[in-house]
């Protein structure tokens, strides 16, 4: 079934805007200016994230554009690349915010509370991850400018793996997660933070943006499903109900539309190569 969802995932265009992953062509996932507070400055195609004015202990933050649906077939991973402006250990946070705390107005992103209520996971610069009711869960190693920050996570389990410059601290093709949020089999948004002058940083979310490797079984943040609110798993269950099995081929994504199946296809050729690509 992940190589058939892996397979649907292009054929309905990978990098559509719209939950479930994908983001904005050949730029990938962005902040969301629009709860940008006044303290942070954006650029780089929403991309990076600064402390420019919000002074010290500053304790707003600012989810993504996209959310990861937590019934997403796959988990995601990412890239956070420190400012290389900033300080040598950051204060602030990276990771993910919980749609609950996204959600309650005495949490949310311009509440000055960090993300790391209501099951939000936050990899601490002075090195801990923080998150599910502000409790400290564990040490790892700690953040400043210029390193780059790893993000494995999935939302159905809510385990996140962290690493730094190049090294996991759980290999996420290997071990299990290095935390598990509370709030897992919600929907979770990525979640940028600069707590003192100069931290923040920039989102990586597409494999042409990677310092490192995708691990194996996980999708690009930024070239994930791009479909709402993950029917790929829905969708595909009918279409195995109706006899199509799991072997997604061009005449069979051809007899799905012909049955009502919807959504346009791509072009035959890009059917063939998502086909011959291995994402297993």
């Amino acid at each position: 079934m992940g190589l058939l969802l892996s397979r649907f995932a292009l054929l309905m265009g990978g990098t559509t805007a719209g939950d479930g992953g994908g983001g904005t062509p050949g730029v990938g996932v962005q902040f969301d200016a629009a709860k940008a507070s006044a303290g942070h400055t954006l650029s780089n195609d929403d991309r990076t994230l600064i402390n420019t004015s919000g002074g010290s202990d500053y304790r707003n933050w600012v989810p993504a554009t996209k959310r990861i649906p937590g019934n997403y077939p796959a988990p995601v991973y990412w890239e956070f690349e420190a400012n290389p402006a900033g300080p040598s250990q950051f204060n602030g946070y990276h990771g993910v915010v919980s749609q609950a705390q996204l959600d309650d107005p005495g949490f949310t992103y311009d509440s000055n509370n960090n993300p790391v209520y209501l099951g939000s996971l936050g990899y601490r610069g002075a090195g801990s991850i923080w998150g599910n009711d502000a409790n400290n869960l564990g040490s790892y190693p700690a953040y400043g400018a210029g390193d780059i920050v790893m993000i494995g996570f999935d939302p159905a389990s809510g385990g996140m793996w962290v690493g730094l410059n190049g090294t996991w601290s759980n290999d996420p093709e290997t071990a299990g997660p290095n935390e598990s949020s509370t709030a897992a089999g919600g929907d979770f948004w990525p979640v940028g933070q600069g707590r003192e002058p100069d931290e923040g940083g920039t989102l990586r979310s597409l494999t042409s943006q990677f310092s490192y490797p995708v691990p194996n079984r996980f999708i690009a943040l930024g070239e994930g499903l791009g479909i709402e609110d993950g029917v790929a798993a829905q969708v595909f269950e009918a279409w195995a109900e109706i006899g199509g099995g799991t072997d997604l081929s061009v005449a069979g994504i051809e007899a799905w539309h012909e049955v009502g199946g919807g959504l346009a296809t791509a072009s035959v050729a890009s059917h063939e190569l998502w086909i011959e690509k291995d994402t297993i």
